[in-house]
């Protein structure tokens, strides 16, 4: 069947949230938010002008995408698929879809974090080339 993107609303916070609680975990994010916490960051996301689509497949939500539009190109905030939905074509797929339609001739950029090899490994699947490198040192 055919992937859905299906466009979020403020009655889809929790399921964002636990997703995005996922993605964090899978990425080796530090980031220790609850998902409450997540759940009032995507609201606000969502009303300060953050386009997500969910991603469905048989009835099944499998994934989102989070972005918003900036001046010069289009920054996706999170992309996610849950992990039993993987290795099948529907990340990719899901990108396609949303580069001919919706983000029809912009320029895309995105972060990926180090300690995610395998989203590196995605992105550059699709085209995408590093860009920029962010250094950190964290306080003692």
């Amino acid at each position: 069947m055919a992937l859905e993107l299906l466009t979020a609303r403020s009655e889809d916070v929790a399921l964002l949230a636990e997703m995005n609680f996922c993605l964090i975990r899978d990425e080796n994010h530090s980031n220790p938010m609850t998902l409450t916490a997540l759940e009032i960051r995507m609201l606000s996301w969502l009303k300060e002008g953050y386009q997500c689509r969910l991603l469905y497949q048989n009835d099944n939500c499998v994934g989102y995408v989070l972005w918003r539009d900036e001046v010069e190109h289009l920054y996706i905030r999170h992309f996610f698929i849950k992990q039993e939905f993987r290795q099948c074509g529907i990340g990719t797929t899901a990108i396609n879809l949303l580069k001919q339609s919706e983000w029809l001739d912009r320029s895309i950029r995105l972060d990926v974090l180090a300690s995610n090899p395998v989203g590196t490994k995605f992105w550059n699947s699709l085209g995408f080339k590093e860009y920029c490198r962010t250094l950190e040192i964290k306080a003692e």
